[in-house]
């Protein structure tokens, strides 16, 4: 098999679309958001549908291998697929936007719920990653989906303004401009659980640590405080905000995991979207071939490119672990 180079840039992406000769095509309707958790019996992947239907978090049986890996394989070949529950959620959805490639909306979110954000940022480097303080409060969740934005500075009430006006598979993104005080807790959480909301994500702070782990709700903030804003700001919902360093418009994709988020328009990330899955192939053959107690440099070729950079010439760490 040909080394996958680490952290390899839309080489490869754009390889494959070429040889397909894949056209770019328009979002067959609105992004829907999806999370995923580590349960006791394994990993279950939720979609939730969109505001024309009652609220739905679809959960899957835990997957198995093959569709623990689905996605695209080191050589291009699609392999694994979701379960026959989700089938149900492919419904057709007011256009919220356009993308390149060929991925529909249902698609994109789909296929990125299956990776790392590691695995996304290392396909494409220059892809925007908010500012490492604002962090996963709930552990071992994964969430996808489109921002609903809104800008709550030390003043709660934009926020429960938004949940009203967000649609089902949204991920709430609030600003809050430098506040101290917390935006969101326990009462906001679970009301954007009981609307279908993919996660919530404060450039600011929460409270209710307890109640936010026990809804499990993707939630992101800079850390939690008792103290509450006021509730009298009727700041404009859906505007562009700055979110840990990163303007946010609404429709943008918030990708987030333990390692932190991502957040670009559907566009970029579809872009780069299968060379991140063929990182992350790469990652889990590497894995498993370590499992069997196999050395990691062996599977890679670090001798040979140590050596060729110590002899001043161009050289690229690739993994070499069979898929």
């Amino acid at each position: 098999m040909a080394g996958l180079r680490l952290g390899e840039p839309l080489q490869r992406h754009r390889a494959h679309a070429a040889r397909d000769g894949a056209p770019p095509g328009a979002v067959g309707g609105r992004l829907l958001g999806a999370v995923e958790q580590e349960g006791g019996e394994g990993t279950r992947l939720g979609l939730r549908q969109g505001p024309d239907a009652q609220r739905a978090l679809l959960a899957a049986a835990p997957l198995d291998d093959a569709q623990r890996a689905g996605g695209i394989d080191l050589e291009g070949e699609l392999i694994g697929h979701l379960p026959a529950s989700l089938g149900s959620f492919h419904a057709s959805r007011t256009a919220r936007g356009h993308a390149c490639g060929t991925l529909c909306a249902v698609d994109l979110i789909e296929r990125l719920i299956r990776i790392d954000v590691s695995a996304l940022s290392d396909a494409d480097k220059t892809l925007p990653v908010v500012d490492h303080a604002v962090r996963a409060m709930i552990p071992e969740v994964r969430m996808a989906g489109p921002a609903f934005t809104v800008l709550a500075e030390d003043d709660h009430l934009p926020v429960m303004s938004a949940l009203a006006a967000a649609a089902p598979g949204d991920v709430l993104v609030i600003a809050s401009n430098g506040g101290s005080r917390a935006v969101f807790g326990e009462l906001f959480a679970t009301e954007a659980r009981r609307r279908g909301l993919a996660g919530i994500v404060a450039d600011g702070f929460c409270r209710d640590l307890r109640g936010l782990r026990s809804i499990g709700l993707p939630v992101f903030a800079r850390g939690a405080t008792p103290r509450s804003g006021t509730t009298v700001s009727r700041a404009a919902l859906g505007a562009t905000v700055v979110c840990g360093g990163v303007e946010v418009s609404p429709g943008d994709i918030v990708f987030g995991d333990d390692d932190g988020l991502l957040i670009a328009t559907a566009a970029r990330i579809a872009a780069a979207l299968e060379t991140a899955e063929l990182i992350g192939r790469g990652e889990r053959a590497i894995l498993a071939a370590q499992a069997r107690g196999e050395a990691l440099h062996g599977l890679t070729n670090h001798d040979e490119h140590v050596a060729a950079l110590d002899r001043g010439q161009a050289s690229v760490l690739a993994f070499r672990a069979d898929g």
